[in-house]
Formats: C-alpha cells, structure tokens, sequence
C-alpha cells in the first residue's frame, strides 16, 4: 500500500510535550485555551472513523518518508496523482513505499527510516538502537508495522545455529520472502505469522506493543530513543468509535430491547446525538477517576475500564450513575446491557473484532499484556516492559 495523503498529516507533536508560547492578544484567547487542552496527556484517546491508528494516538508518523502538504496541493491543482515511491526488492533485502530499507543478514534484520534511525532485530530476540537501548527478548519474532501500511514479519523459529528462520515483508503490492533458513532469498511470501505485532512510530525508532480487545487497542512501550524518552508515551488506550458505536447498533436491535429496555433508550440516545458524543475536534477526554480507570466524555457520559475474571471490562454510564452498558473484552468480545433486574452480563451479544491482525493472541498472553496496560495508565506511572 502506498503512501496516502492521508499520512502526510499525521500529528507529530505529543500532547504530553510542552506547550509552546501562547499568542498574545484578546483575540487569542481560545486558541491559546485549546493549546493547553492539547496539552494534558490522560493517557486515552478517542479514534474515529477514517484516521489511522498513529494518528489518532497522537504518536507521529513512524518516520517514514511523507508528501509534503504542498506537493499534495500541487498534484491537486495539476489534476495529477501524488507520485508515491515504489516498493523494490531483491535478494534479502527491499525499500517500503515509504522509504525504509530491510536489509536481512545472519547478524540480523535492520531497518533504516528515511529519518536515519536505524533499528535491528538481533538473532538472540533483542531489537537494538544505535544508542544503545534495547528491547526483549522477542524469542518467537517480531511482526513490525510500519505506518506505510507495510508488515515486516520476522519468524524466529529456525535452529540454533541460524534461529531467523524467515522474513516476509507485506504491503498490498508485492508480498515477499527476503529471508530463510539463514540465507538471504527473493521469493514469493508463503504467508502470514501470528507473532506479536509491534508499531514503529515517531520517527521509526519508537517501538509499542499494539493489542486490539473490539473496540479498544491497547499500546505499550516497549522501545524508544534516549532523548524520546519523555516525549513518548509509556502507553495509551485508544478507543476506536466506529466498532463502538457498531457495537451500539447490533446490542440495539438485538433481545437486549426485552431485557434491557433503560440500557437500549440510553443507547438510542448517543446514537441519535453522536456528533456532540464524539467529537472530532476535542482533545484528550479528562480523566474524572482512577478506581474504576473513568474518563468524561461529551454530553455528560463516563466511559470507565475495569478488569475482573481475565476481562478487560468497558462501561458507559451517565455521570456519576451506574452503567447502563459493558463492553466484556477478551480473546472474544461481547456487548450487553446492565440493570438493576437483570444478572449483570446477560443477553451479552458477540462483537465481531474491529482490528482483526491486531486481535489478542492466547499463545502470547496478550491478555495479561492489555490489562497491564490499563492498570499502568491507572496508577498514571511508567511501566517498565515485561520481558517477553
């Protein structure tokens, strides 16, 4: 998949970051208030319909190589498409669409951004930057996203003389093996691996561990550069809307109108009103409460994140009142009403995952991995990375 104007807006600046001088003059004034709102990093942010994941998570581009906004515009105003590089490949190694080199050897699997970090993939499981810090180990491999819409799968399954023991790059144009058995190839991709998938964000170098539960998706930190240590974020949860609000629809029109005719009104309601519920110009949803994990959505709703009996559990309910709905997130996911009398979690429907490639994985207990995201943003501290 090439690169689509879309990416060439991609946030690179972090809300947690400082924010710059606020103008000065009375006609500022709101700008300057959206700023600081911009500013406070809660640690969930709202996805909606049509914005990739980078960007929605306020987490940069991945450092890989974008149209400027004023080429997008002269390609426009010529009536010509934006001119998109290709993707090359050869005997162990390729460049990306967007302008990242793989280069496969037996030392390792490097990828170089057009930004000019460099990250390697070493055959004992541990990705390495140039500086020194590393991550790991990945002792199955790695299936790398980059946000050039391109996978690169590194399968350390092989023996122990030579334990890489293959790596296929994906992208929609040309599906290919680079790599096998320790020597490098050129050879069609025979498909794909159920490896834990790992974004590579800000500029490339910045590496978070991606787990999709329906409609949440989970990111930890699990590499980043010295000096984007406190820039990059240590995790986030990003609530996509478009599955949510589907979610929505199907518990709707299911058996939950007998069972749970108040949660159904409720839902009717954000539904007939869910440009003032999820707005797309607002910023990070303030965070109300920590025990349960709450945050205040618009129109007076609180979206709130449990975990109890290996669920992640996701409620909605009017501020300050009991919720009105779950969403039960596991290896599956379920939606049901609440009442006070009905056992909460019947006539619970089953959600189809929003995010497929990025559903969680039992062989990696990628569960006990997403729950351990919830609770680092609700004790608001830094986690260090599990080894894996």
């Amino acid at each position: 998949m090439g690169v689509s104007c879309a990416i060439a807006t991609l946030v690179i600046l972090l809300p947690q970051l400082a924010p710059s001088a606020a103008p000065s003059g009375p006609q500022s004034t709101g700008k300057a208030s959206a700023q600081a709102a911009m500013s406070v990093d809660t640690g969930l942010v709202v996805v909606h319909e049509g914005v990739s994941l980078a960007q929605g998570c306020l987490l940069g581009d991945g450092g890989v190589r974008t149209a400027t906004p004023a080429a997008v515009e002269a390609g426009a105003r010529s009536g010509a498409r934006a001119i998109e590089a290709a993707f090359r490949s050869e005997s162990g190694t390729c460049t990306t669409p967007g302008g990242v080199v793989v280069q496969c050897r037996r030392e390792g699997v490097k990828l170089t951004f057009p930004s000019g970090r460099e990250l390697l993939y070493a055959p004992d499981g541990h990705m390495h930057l140039r500086d020194g810090t590393q991550a790991g180990p990945f002792l199955a491999g790695v299936d790398l996203r980059l946000s050039d819409g391109t996978a690169v799968a590194i399968d350390r399954s092989g023996s122990r003389r030579a334990p890489i023991e293959c790596v296929e790059v994906r992208n929609g144009i040309e599906d290919a093996c680079l790599f096998r058995r320790g020597n490098p190839t050129h050879e069609a991709a025979r498909g794909a691996f159920r490896l834990p998938v790992i974004s590579c964000l800000g500029d490339g170098g910045s590496l978070y561990r991606t787990i999709a539960l329906g409609p949440l998706v989970t990111m930890e930190r699990v590499l980043t550069p010295l000096e984007s240590k406190v820039s990059m974020p240590a995790q986030r949860l990003c609530v996509l809307a478009g599955p949510l609000v589907d979610s929505m629809e199907l518990l709707c029109a299911s058996r939950a109108q007998r069972r749970h005719p108040e949660s159904v009104e409720q839902l009717q309601l954000i539904l007939s009103e869910l440009n003032a519920v999820f707005r797309k110009d607002s910023p990070m949803p303030p965070r109300t409460g920590s025990d349960p994990l709450q945050y205040l959505m618009h129109a007076g709703f609180d979206l709130r994140f449990e975990h109890a009996q290996g669920l992640v559990c996701m409620q909605l309910a009017r501020n300050g009142a009991d919720p009105f709905v779950e969403w039960r997130l596991g290896y599956g996911t379920a939606i049901c009403g609440m009442s006070a009398t009905t056992e909460a979690g019947s006539g619970a429907e089953t959600v189809a995952p929003a995010m497929p490639d990025l559903q969680a994985q039992l062989l990696y207990h990628e569960i006990d991995a997403a729950m351990a995201v919830v609770v680092a943003t609700r004790e608001g501290s830094a986690k260090k990375p599990a080894r894996r």
